[in-house]
This record gives C-alpha cells, structure tokens and sequence, in this order.
C-alpha cells in the first residue's frame, strides 16, 4: 500500500501510530491523509495533509435539500 485516506484526523492519528509501530515511516514509506483539519494534524511529524470540512455549508445545504424534498422535488446529492 502506497497510500491510506482516513475519514478524519483522528483516524489518520492512529493510523500514524500504527505505522510507527510497524516501523513503516509515514512520509516516506506511505502517504496519509486526514479529513476536518483537526488543529493537532499540524504538530504531527510530518504535518499531516488534511482537508477543511465547512460544517456551516454542509448544514446549509442539508436544509435546502431537505425543504427541496419535502416539496416534492427530486434533490440531486452532491
């Protein structure tokens, strides 16, 4: 495996942990990456790639697809 995308930070923390167990360097030996850009993933060695997650947009969204269902539209996931 060249590559792991975790679903969060958290999950790419303990994936980090694991690959130090297993002496397999992140970075170097493997790419991994997060999801929410938890305030820690800078810190971790090396700074873990992650992805800023707008929880405001994603609620707007769900409302306006959920007002668009209950209209009787068909609402299209993005």
């Amino acid at each position: 495996m060249e590559a792991m995308i975790c679903a969060n930070d958290v999950m790419a923390k303990t994936a980090y942990q694991e690959c130090t167990r297993r002496g397999i360097i992140v970075g170097r030996d493997i790419a991994i990456t997060g999801y929410d850009d938890w305030e820690l993933a800078k810190t971790m060695n090396p700074p873990l790639t992650t992805v800023l997650q707008n929880a405001f947009d994603m609620g707007y969204m769900a409302m306006i697809g959920a007002a668009e269902l209950c209209k009787g539209k068909n609402v299209i996931p993005l």
